[in-house]
């Protein structure tokens, strides 16, 4: 036996003061007669505590003890019978009492080890299971009592010590090999775990813990398939046991199996339909479906269980931004800052809408506030800063931006490493008679980069290359979705295939170049690159910046949007274009000019416009907007119609700078791109915002004729428009501070005949 279990003899213990008086006041013998309805009694106790009848159980104890107070089994049944009844102090005074009057009575010791044990009081119990198992050496229960109080207090070895002498005993119990499984599992020696689970297993299938802890594993191994069976069996099995299947559902969202997820979340809210944060999931699916309806219901009942509950709040308002409720969406992400001021992920999300609603009172400070966020918070998933997001915040440095895509990697692709070991794709094989290129994107669609990218699909050389789409946004059956289809030698659909299957299907067509269009804006999917399904992986035109992963080789950029000086900021190879980065088509209609009237213009003003989205646009950059207007007298300001409160705010924005609010006019959305193209026709400059140029819009702009004035920065889509301004051969039209800006753009406002020129150059 081990030394510690000999650190005391059972009779060595002192015991209460009060129990051993009385004790010594029992009498000395009781009469036959009498014995026999002791046992009777305690005959009778016993069987109402098997059927749970736990009343009558201690009515029948106690009438025994008041017979013959020396019967140390009564008071050991008794302390049972109290513990069922969460009586544990009347518990422990019976069991010590049971002692006193038979100290070799291994039971009590065993029952009052388990209870002390169940109480948090774990080195007491230590001391009364080693008595117990000092006098009862063949008692299983001991010896897995026993291991599992050594468990608690840190002593790991000792703990297996009795676990192996219990196996030796009983190598059918299947606690014990459970038991063992559980210490490897502690010491990550994995294998020999699952070997003793399934040991269990084989011995008592429907051991639910233990099926459990296997399915645990099988997560940790990236096996799937398995952990989903062994989850549903112990649920199936023991159905409070919700949260491995809820540990399952969010693993099997994590790497991208949705469908699976679904599953495990309906069948936990089918058992625990109030489980808040299983609704809150089953949202999050739905948004990723883009069925935002069923997502802002899902939300909402997470809510009206749980109104705390940050994710779902943060959820929620995401939700209302994608379904243009704005005002809800502030109201949800302050919520979450309400609940908890360092949730800098929705604090992201909430600086974005009040950009959006050009409402700039408090970004700066928020901003401020964020960007240190990024360089010093924890990395935990609070302050996961959306990192496109964040590229448009007044005063990020690329460093900054390097680092926040960085954090991201960490703590969303990090995890997806596992499954990508076990995906092990090689990538030493026999050399395609053509390159494989595979395009992977969610906006193969109605969508800018479709507008950018659709000719330069036509154009790749079939003789040399083999082009693939791998689309996992939806249709929206428009003329470029079919274009787009018609153009790929292979147009495959991996909207609902999970990460790996996504992988699993680009590295069976054998790409040797996988080229992600999407990036970390909107729908990004950039896991299955993490999971590396291609040998060369490249950034390109959806993402103005560095995605900060190892699974990026190289970015597509210029020598204007990345001067070689800049390279440190960028994770990537940076692949510089002779030119421009940027792609267009050449195919895209150019209709006549529509009259200025038609479009609610003004016929006879100068027209300044600027057709980038409202979050773009700065208090610095609106600033020198307005000083243009007051000194070109009659001009207007032409913008895209937004929100309400936008328009608002820019309006009496401008009338606090001095500028009547009837200046600041409005245009409205047009349903097809062609006509929005020719009217720009109607403006006289573009001016373009900082730190977030205009990107596709400045392409547009430049398509028509339009000049663009731009002041360019030191980040990626700080110098987009610098950089088509370049490759098309105006770069006078690039400034590098506000001042150049305005004064640039008030000479060709002020100088017809110099802006004739400019506009002769660009068309």
């Amino acid at each position: 036996m081990l030394n510690w279990l000999k650190k005391s003899h059972p009779h060595s213990e002192p015991l209460p003061q009060a129990i051993e008086v009385n004790a010594m006041a029992a009498e000395p013998a009781i009469q036959n007669d009498a014995q026999d309805e002791v046992k009777a009694l305690k005959s009778l106790g016993d069987n109402h505590f098997a059927e749970g009848r736990l009343t009558e159980a201690v009515a029948c104890y106690q009438q025994a003890i008041s017979i013959n107070p020396n019967f140390a089994e009564v008071y050991s049944n008794l302390g049972n019978a109290f513990r069922e009844q969460s009586l544990y102090t009347e518990a422990e005074q019976s069991l010590k009492t049971a002692i006193l009057i038979k100290p070799e009575l291994a039971n009590a010791y065993y029952n009052l080890g388990s209870l002390l044990l169940e109480k948090g009081r774990v080195d007491e119990a230590i001391v009364q299971l080693s008595k117990a198992l000092y006098l009862k050496p063949d008692a299983e229960l001991i010896y897995r009592d026993l291991a599992l109080a050594l468990v608690r207090t840190g002593q790991f070895e000792a703990a297996k010590q009795v676990t192996v002498k219990g196996i030796a005993l009983n190598a059918n119990f299947a606690d014990f090999h459970s038991f063992m499984g559980n210490l490897h599992l502690h010491e990550n020696e994995l294998d020999l775990a699952v070997e003793c689970y399934q040991r269990a297993l084989s011995i008592q299938p429907d051991y639910a813990e233990t099926l459990a802890n296997l399915g645990k594993i099988f997560l940790a191994q990236g096996k799937l398939n398995d952990a989903l069976n062994c989850s549903r069996k112990a649920m199936e099995l023991k159905p409070s046991m919700v949260d491995l299947h809820f540990s399952l559902a969010l693993v099997c969202q994590q790497n991208g199996n949705s469908s699976d997820a679904m599953v495990c979340y309906r069948e936990i809210l089918a058992v625990k339909p109030d489980h808040a944060s299983a609704h809150c999931n089953m949202g999050v699916l739905f948004q990723e479906q883009e069925d935002l309806d069923e997502a802002i219901d899902c939300y909402q009942k997470a809510l009206s269980l749980n109104p705390d509950l940050i994710d779902a709040n943060c959820n929620l308002g995401i939700a209302f931004v994608r379904v243009d409720r704005g005002d809800e969406a502030i109201a949800c992400f302050r919520r979450v800052l309400d609940l908890n001021p360092e949730f800098y992920a929705a604090q992201a999300n909430w600086l974005r809408e009040l950009q959006k609603k050009c409402n700039w009172e408090q970004l700066e400070p928020g901003t401020q506030t964020l960007r240190h966020a990024v360089l010093h918070a924890a990395n935990t998933a609070n302050n996961r800063v959306d990192p496109f997001v964040f590229l448009a915040f007044t005063g990020t440095t690329a460093a900054e931006q390097k680092k926040c895509a960085e954090k991201l990697v960490q703590r969303v692709f990090s995890p997806l490493d596992a499954l990508r070991n076990k995906l092990s794709f090689d990538h030493n094989r026999v050399c395609n008679q053509k390159i494989n290129i595979g395009y992977l994107s969610a906006d193969f669609r109605n969508h800018p980069v479709s507008y950018l990218m659709a000719e330069i699909i036509e154009l790749h050389d079939r003789n040399r290359f083999h082009i693939s789409a791998y689309s996992y946004g939806s249709d929206d059956y428009t003329a470029m979705r079919k274009r787009l289809e018609n153009s790929f030698d292979n147009f495959v659909d991996i909207q609902n295939d999970s990460f790996e299957d996504a992988a699993r299907k680009i590295y069976a067509d054998h790409i040797d170049i996988l080229i992600d269009l999407t990036g970390y804006t909107f729908n990004s999917r950039s896991a299955i690159l993490a999971l590396r399904p291609a040998p060369i992986q490249v950034n390109f035109l959806g993402y103005p910046g560095t995605m900060g992963a190892d699974f990026i080789d190289y970015l597509v950029a210029d020598q204007f949007v990345i001067p070689h000086k800049d390279q440190k900021y960028y994770s990537e190879n940076i692949i510089r274009m002779p030119d421009c980065f940027m792609p267009n088509d050449r195919t895209r209609p150019q209709l006549p000019t529509p009259s200025r009237k038609s479009c609610g213009l003004p016929t006879d003003c100068f027209i300044f416009c600027c057709f980038n989205q409202t979050y773009k646009i700065t208090r610095e950059i609106f600033d020198i907007w307005c000083r243009l207007l007051i000194a070109v007298p009659g001009s207007i300001l032409w913008l895209p119609a937004s929100n309400e409160q936008a328009e608002s705010n820019l309006k009496q924005e401008a009338n606090n700078r001095g500028v009547a609010a009837e200046r600041i006019v409005m245009a409205t959305r047009l349903p097809k791109i062609e006509d929005h193209l020719a009217r720009l026709q109607c403006a006289d400059i573009f001016l373009d915002t900082n730190p977030f140029n205009a990107h596709t819009t400045c392409s547009d702009a430049l398509w028509m004729g339009l000049p663009v004035i731009t002041c360019a920065g030191d980040t990626f889509p700080s110098r987009v428009a610098g950089s088509l301004l370049t490759a098309i051969g105006v770069p006078e039209l690039i400034t590098y501070n506000l001042e150049d800006y305005y004064q640039l753009a008030l000479d060709l406002a002020t100088n017809r005949k110099k802006l004739e020129v400019i506009r002769n150059k660009i068309i």
